[in-house]
């Protein structure tokens, strides 16, 4: 999985979302396009819509797994994702974009540039990776 790793992380130093990062990594993978990946995630990234509510790494690996196993009936997909969300809340102690960049209030609609600091104050690099990492299990 490293190889997909890689290429999300790749892709968020690219100026590419969280959800962008991540699901267009996978999309390879799962037999989706990339560039409808990319499309398609935009929307969530920054909690969805920088609202700073559901971390969108994990919602693009929630589309990775929404997409792979779409042949499963609603209840298999809501079970199989339930259990990846559990995984990345038991990793990163909350699902909340808030919460993982310890913001108390940025409702702005201007994602922030994306610079030396950038990267290094934020740990969405680190979470990218790992969103990948975990949803690997749930792609077979």
């Amino acid at each position: 999985m490293k190889k997909y790793e890689d290429e999300g992380i790749k892709l968020f130093l690219e100026e590419y979302n969280c959800a962008q990062s991540v699901f267009a990594a996978l999309a390879d993978k799962i037999g989706f396009n990339k560039e409808d990946a990319l499309a398609i995630a935009a929307p969530f990234g920054g909690g969805i819509a920088r609202s700073r509510k559901t971390c969108g790494a994990l919602t693009g690996g929630l589309m990775a797994i929404g997409y792979k196993n779409r042949h499963l009936n609603k209840a298999e997909i809501y079970e199989i994702s339930r259990a990846y969300m559990n995984d990345f809340e038991n990793l990163f102690n909350s699902t909340e974009c808030r919460v993982l960049l310890n913001f108390i209030e940025d409702d702005s609609i201007i994602p922030s540039p994306r610079t030396k600091e950038y990267y290094e104050e934020r740990p969405c690099v680190h979470i990218v990776h790992k969103a990948i990492e975990l949803v690997e299990k749930y792609l077979k």
